[in-house]
């Protein structure tokens, strides 16, 4: 997958038209090989005036819709003794929700991935139901490592998303982080989208449209 670098700004009313609660949803941008959803910053737990360093990235990959993260950050916490997919949501991590709808009672499927690139995947139902040992079936990541943080890229088949009611052209996603200071002791949580004053990524109101 190649990384996308942005040439120019275009105007995206209709996509933002679903965010109009929201201080921030992002904004498409023109690349030499297409339109790539970008978001500069992510909300943070940390600060109530200043954004994290964190960059997302989503594009039309084909077949594939493709995502990545930038994250800059000076130390981060990996889960050496992994036993289980479980064992990733106790150290640093990004996360991504793709659904069909803003209303979050219509299911949506969700990847935390660390910065090796390990997947805890799983599907919250239309019943809130969380399925914990699903899994994507064609989900694809890399990671790199850095000096000032790590990136992780990944991507799914358009046709995976669409057993599921998702439409590759207009959907909905979440997008986060969560910092850690150590092994399974938070620092802060990251999001595009405000959290409140009671942090939660599962809940009305944390995702936003994305139109290719």
């Amino acid at each position: 997958m190649t990384t996308k670098t942005a040439i120019a700004t275009l105007t995206l009313a209709a996509a933002l038209a679903g965010c109009a609660t929201s201080r921030y949803c992002g904004r498409l941008v023109q690349t030499e090989t297409g339109p790539v959803f970008r978001i500069d910053g992510f909300e943070t737990t940390a600060s109530k005036t200043e954004k994290d360093g964190t960059v997302f990235t989503c594009w039309d990959a084909g077949a594939r819709i493709a995502f990545r993260f930038d994250v800059t950050r000076d130390t981060t916490v990996a889960i050496v003794n992994k036993t289980d997919e479980f064992s990733l949501a106790y150290g640093d991590r990004v996360e991504i929700y793709f659904s069909p709808t803003e209303i979050r009672t219509n299911g949506y499927v969700c990847a935390e991935i660390d910065r090796l690139g390990r997947v805890l995947d799983y599907h919250v139902t239309t019943k809130n139901k969380y399925l914990w040992d699903w899994n994507f079936k064609t989900m694809e990541t890399k990671s790199e490592q850095s000096d000032s943080g790590y990136m992780v890229e990944g991507s799914v088949t358009k046709a995976e998303l669409a057993e599921y009611g998702i439409d590759s052209k207009s959907f909905w996603l979440g997008v986060y982080r969560a910092d850690c200071i150590e092994e399974r002791k938070l620092g802060a949580w990251c999001s595009a989208m405000p959290m409140g004053e009671r942090p939660s990524f599962h809940r009305q109101g944390m995702f936003f449209p994305v139109n290719f």
